[in-house]
């Protein structure tokens, strides 16, 4: 059975649409995943517990965490350790803290600058690539769902759905190591 959103969660996330200035019914809220824990997201992991294993090659973007709703997440999560990536969502449009954010980004993605690489899946099931040699976690947009927005596009919704991020420090950082490559 699908959860759907509480309507205070959908009814933020129209408000936000209308403030933004998207047409009316242009997006949907995009629902994250209801089975995966937010916990290893927000706080990130440093590294794959091994043993991993070569998953595909994907197109990897760049994304950096919108530090006031990151900072909400992580007070959200350490209230509730058991919240899946929905769940939270769900809490940041429609919980006690909802009327601290205008919207729930937690975090941006610069999709103009891309590279393919292989993603490997560790033993917890979390998703990894190597850039430069070092592990760096590797976020599914699809799965984070209404948790990511794009910056560098005409939209925050402009995404490309299947893709993937990696998370670098802040916004330089990220478009640093593009100017580099």
């Amino acid at each position: 059975m699908k959860k759907k959103m509480s309507s205070g969660a959908e009814k933020k996330w129209t408000d936000f649409l209308n403030s933004a200035g998207f047409v009316k019914n242009e997006h949907k809220l995009r629902l994250p995943s209801r089975f995966k824990s937010s916990v290893p997201w927000v706080k990130g992991v440093p590294s794959p517990v091994l043993p991993v294993k070569m998953m595909s090659n994907i197109t990897v973007h760049d994304g950096w965490g919108n530090p006031h709703a990151l900072k909400i997440a992580e007070k959200i999560i350490s209230e509730h350790q058991d919240l899946s990536l929905r769940d939270l969502l769900e809490e940041m449009l429609a919980g006690k803290y909802s009327s601290e954010i205008c919207y729930p980004y937690v975090w941006w993605v610069f999709p103009n600058h891309k590279r393919t690489r292989s993603m490997y899946e560790d033993a917890l099931g979390m998703t990894f690539v190597k850039l430069g040699n070092l592990w760096q976690q590797v976020y599914p947009i699809h799965s984070m769902g209404a948790l990511v927005g794009a910056q560098g596009t005409e939209s925050y919704e402009d995404l490309p759905k299947g893709g993937y991020f990696v998370l670098w420090d802040n916004e330089n950082q990220a478009r640093k190591y593009n100017d580099s490559k």
